[in-house]
């Protein structure tokens, strides 16, 4: 396909790297792995790693979440882990991927969301949604109630930005009370709107593009994501009548069902469809609307 004549061009992805899993790795995949693994080995206690969205963060997790609970060594008595996220259907699908991925080790994975609980309680590899962690059960939140922090060897934070928000942050403070428990943040946006820094939390990051720091271009140069060309498509939308407000993480945004609203009108999503077309053309296409409204 001739990069030149279309929006998208694709290459094909480097080799791929072994892992402890069922799951194989890509290359860079497993050299982040393992500095995040030598960063805590060396005294490092919580450790940041940005990776583009495509780039495989799930599949990280669940290789550290092995790391971490011992199965990288035979003679370590294998320690509990602790996988956090923000959306509970992020919450399923890190769970299935860590199942997958943990082959022989897959009964001691477990789930704890507002709808589904599994093996939550003695699990060695406890994927939690944060919201299902600080909720109050009586006087006290079910973390309190039920992680004790000493039995734990790690905490991996899936979308990492969302640790600063307080909610997020009793979980993790409760967690950090056993001083040798290690930590990692992943994220593609290592960026809060609210301008505070991530190192309130991490300790350790590259702030240069490579192991680490691996962003949309990196991953773009080295043949993993598609080469993108950027477009406009002007539509009327009158935003001055929209407020910004605080979301749950105490960053100014504007509200989806505000967003929503101006798409009553069918004008903007003709202009939206029309435009899109004349770009794209009979190219594969993703659109990221406000609310599932404006999809039906």
């Amino acid at each position: 396909m001739n990069a030149q004549q279309t929006l998208f061009e694709y290459e094909q992805p480097p080799r791929k790297a072994t892992s402890l899993g069922s799951l194989k790795l890509r290359d860079y995949q497993a050299e982040d792995c393992a500095a995040i693994h030598e960063a805590w080995k060396s005294g490092k206690r919580a450790v940041i790693s940005c990776a583009a969205t495509g780039l495989g963060k799930s599949v990280m997790i669940a290789e550290l979440a092995l790391i971490a609970a011992g199965h990288a060594h035979a003679e370590l008595r294998p320690s509990r882990v602790l996988v956090v996220v923000d959306v509970g259907s992020l919450a399923v699908d890190l769970f299935e991927t860590i199942r997958e991925h943990a082959d022989l080790y897959a009964g001691r994975v477990g789930i704890l969301t507002g709808k589904m609980k599994f093996n939550q309680y003695d699990a060695e590899i406890l994927v939690a949604t944060v919201q299902s962690l600080y909720a109050k059960r009586g006087q006290e939140t079910w973390i309190k109630q039920h992680v004790r922090p000493e039995e734990f060897a790690a905490l991996l934070i899936d979308e990492c930005e969302s640790s600063l928000a307080d909610g997020f942050r009793s979980v993790v403070d409760h967690m950090m009370v056993n001083p040798a428990l290690k930590v990692a943040g992943l994220t593609a946006t290592p960026f809060r709107g609210d301008g505070r820094g991530m190192g309130e939390l991490f300790d350790h990051a590259n702030e240069t593009p490579g192991v680490l720091n691996r962003d949309i271009l990196w991953g773009r140069d080295n043949g993993w994501l598609v080469n993108l060309r950027q477009a406009l498509v002007r539509v009327s939308l009158d935003f001055s009548t929209l407020t910004l407000k605080k979301n749950k993480d105490g960053e100014l945004d504007y509200s989806a069902d505000d967003l929503g609203a101006l798409f009553e009108d069918e004008r903007p999503l003709i202009e939206f469809a029309k435009g899109i077309h004349h770009i794209a053309g009979s190219e594969p296409s993703i659109v990221i609307m406000p609310t599932v409204d404006q999809l039906t």
